[in-house]
C-alpha cells in the first residue's frame, strides 16, 4: 500500500487566536505600507499589530508575498481607472482623468505610488497587474495623440516619466503641501496641449515652503 504524499496532508486549521493575529498583521501591514511605503520592516508592522516580530515572520516570512496579497486590489483600482479613461468618449478628458485619479490615490498611499513608479517590490500578482496596466495607460496616451488632443511630438513613454516626476514632488511635499502636485500636473498638461494653454493653475505654495520641499526631495526615502 502506497503511503500518501506529505504534500497531500492538509495543514491543520489555525486556532482562533492565530487567525486573529493574522487579521491584525494584515490590517497593520496595509496601514504601514500606505503610510511609509513598501520598505517598512516586519518590526514596524509587528508594533502596529501589537504582536511579536516572531509572529509576523512566522505568518508572513516573505514580505513580497505580503505585498502581493495586500496591494493587488489597490493596483486593480488603477487598472479600472485606466480602462475607464480609455473608454471615455473624449480622449483629452480620458488622459486627464487617468492622471488625476491615479495621483489622487498615490497621494494617500505611499506603497501604491511606489508600485506605480516601478518599484520592484511585490512578485507574481503585482507584476501581472502592472503588465495589464501599462498597455492601457499607453493606449490612453496614444489615443490622445492620434485625436490631436495633445501635441504630435508627445509619446507614450512620456507618461510614466511624467508620473515619476510628479511622484517625486508628491514625496517631497506630502506633509507640507499635500495638494501641490495638482499645480504642476496642470502645468504638465498645458505642456502637452497643442496651441494656447487652457488649464487653470491651482495657486502656488508659499515661498517659505519651497525651500523645505526642495530639501525634502533630496532626502526622502534615504
Amino acid at each position: 500500500m502506497v503511503s500518501p504524499s506529505i504534500d497531500a496532508v492538509p495543514e491543520p486549521p489555525l486556532r482562533r487566536d492565530a487567525r486573529r493575529n493574522v487579521q491584525r498583521i494584515r490590517a497593520a501591514a496595509l496601514e504601514v505600507f500606505r503610510e511609509q511605503g513598501l520598505g517598512a520592516s516586519h518590526e514596524v508592522i509587528a508594533r502596529r499589530a501589537d504582536v511579536s516580530v516572531g509572529t509576523v515572520y512566522r505568518r508572513f516570512p516573505d514580505r513580497e508575498e505580503l505585498i502581493d496579497a495586500l496591494l493587488d486590489d489597490e493596483l486593480l483600482v488603477v487598472v479600472d481607472i485606466a480602462q475607464q479613461a480609455l473608454d471615455t468618449p473624449d480622449a483629452w478628458d480620458g488622459l486627464v482623468a487617468l492622471l488625476e485619479r491615479s495621483l489622487e490615490l498615490a497621494s494617500a498611499n505611499v506603497a501604491l505610488q511606489q508600485l506605480l513608479t516601478g518599484s520592484q517590490h511585490g512578485s507574481h500578482r503585482v507584476e501581472r497587474i502592472r503588465a495589464r496596466l501599462e498597455p492601457l495607460a499607453a493606449a490612453v496616451m496614444q489615443r490622445a495623440r492620434d485625436s490631436g488632443a495633445i501635441r504630435a511630438d508627445a509619446d507614450t513613454q512620456d507618461l510614466p516619466l511624467l508620473q515619476l516626476m510628479l511622484s517625486s514632488l508628491l514625496d517631497a511635499s506630502r506633509d507640507l503641501a499635500p495638494q501641490l502636485w495638482r499645480r504642476y500636473l496642470a502645468i504638465f498638461l498645458d505642456g502637452l496641449r497643442p496651441g494656447e494653454p487652457r488649464t487653470q493653475l491651482p495657486p502656488p505654495i508659499d515661498l517659505s515652503i519651497v525651500h523645505d520641499v526642495v530639501v525634502r526631495s533630496h532626502t526622502v526615502g534615504r
